[in-house]
Order: C-alpha cells, then structure tokens, then sequence
C-alpha cells in the first residue's frame, strides 16, 4: 500500500468517523400534530379556550416581570419585552373574547 493510498484511507474513515458522531442521519422529521405537547380537549368552547389562553398569558406576563426585576441591562430589556408582546396577545384575546357570544346567549 503506498502512502497516498493509506492516507486516502485514513482520511476517509476518519472522515465517517467524524460524520457519524458530529454529523448523524437526520431521522424523520415527526409531523406537527406529533410535535404538539398540548392539546385541547375536542369538547372545549371557543369562550373556554379563549379565557384559558388569558389567563395563561396573564401567568406568563407576571412571570416575565418578576424575571425583569432580577435581571439587569439588555436581560431586563428583553423580559420586560416579552412582558409587553404578551400583554399584546393578551389584550387581543380579551377583546376577542368581549365580542364572542356567550354560551348562555348561544342556547336562547
């Protein structure tokens, strides 16, 4: 074997070597309802869902604030950010929910 030939060989293990630890096959990418963590339950009303997702936002808000307070400079920036996008998606959800139709009205 000449020396090209072994280092030629060499390289290309070292090279599947490498690949197979740093570079592994990707595996099937799982679809999105394999992705989900959370799923309502089928027989949840728009209203209930809507206040579900206000007060969880209401419980994120509070705890990007209470982050903010220990946090100095650009972390403190960024949380007090997060406090103020989830205040946004609060307050639409609560206007959202202000024009929905209440179950009550919906049975008369």
């Amino acid at each position: 074997m000449s020396a090209s030939t072994s280092s030629h060989l060499d390289s290309d293990s070292s090279r599947r070597a490498l690949d197979y630890y740093f570079n592994p096959a990707p595996e099937n990418a799982p679809g999105l309802e394999d992705m989900q963590l959370v799923v309502a339950r089928d027989d949840l009303s728009p209203q209930a869902a809507a206040e579900q997702a206000a007060w969880l936002l209401r419980c994120a808000s509070g705890t990007a604030y209470q982050a903010a307070q220990i946090a100095r400079d650009k972390a403190q920036d960024q949380m007090l950010m997060s406090m103020h996008l989830i205040n946004l998606a609060r307050a639409m959800i609560d206007h959202s929910h202000s024009r929905m139709p209440k179950d009550e009205e919906r049975k008369e």
